[in-house]
């Protein structure tokens, strides 16, 4: 269990970590163009989004660029890593299966799980105490400045994730975070 049989070793931030908690919309999978559109936006009531988006979750939304390969190196390497996400697991359950991301994560943790949104490091906190480590020990992958600086102000490592929709926070993202990607190949072992 070697963060550097997975990254690149010039990656210095992984040395001593022992888990990954990764963010899931916008990190794992492309999916913030959907949340973010002015169709969801525009139905009347949150039942409607919730069906359109579950609905998405099915037919139209795929991981992001070597999300797959990379959560599947963790795998092998027994790497522990959990999806700790604002969208419920009813939601997102059909996508995860349909890629197989269920086969291969320890376990699934939304927000509704801790009754707190990402504005607040209960999500963090909890999925730190499932993964059995200490915050020190763990790498936080997220897209979005507001939940990359909730898990930095709660101490752990944060690697920022590109993703078109916040794209104009990356000056933000990159003082922020511990390093800043545009895509899992950066910082992966090259075999």
């Amino acid at each position: 269990m070697n963060m550097y049989d997975v990254f690149n070793s010039t990656k210095e931030y992984f040395a001593g970590k022992k888990a990954i908690i990764f963010d899931m919309d916008g990190t794992l999978v492309d999916s913030m163009n959907y949340w973010y559109s002015k169709h969801l936006w525009s139905m009347p009531t949150a039942e409607e989004r919730a069906e359109s988006m579950s609905k998405k979750y099915i037919v139209s939304i795929s991981p992001k660029v070597y999300a797959i390969e990379l959560c599947k190196a963790l795998k092998d390497a027994g790497i522990p890593f959990c999806i700790a996400t604002n969208t419920s697991f009813a939601m997102a359950e059909p996508m995860l299966k349909k890629y197989g991301f269920d086969k291969l994560y320890d376990f699934y943790i939304d927000c509704d799980d801790v009754g707190a949104p990402k504005t607040s490091p209960d999500i963090y906190y909890a999925a730190a105490e499932r993964l059995g480590c200490n915050i020190e020990e763990i790498v936080v992958f997220e897209d979005m400045p507001q939940s990359a600086r909730t898990a930095k102000q709660a101490g752990f490592c944060v690697v920022g994730v590109y993703d078109e929709i916040s794209k104009d926070s990356i000056p933000e993202m990159r003082k922020m975070c511990d390093d800043f990607i545009y895509n899992f190949l950066h910082i992966m072992k090259q075999k």
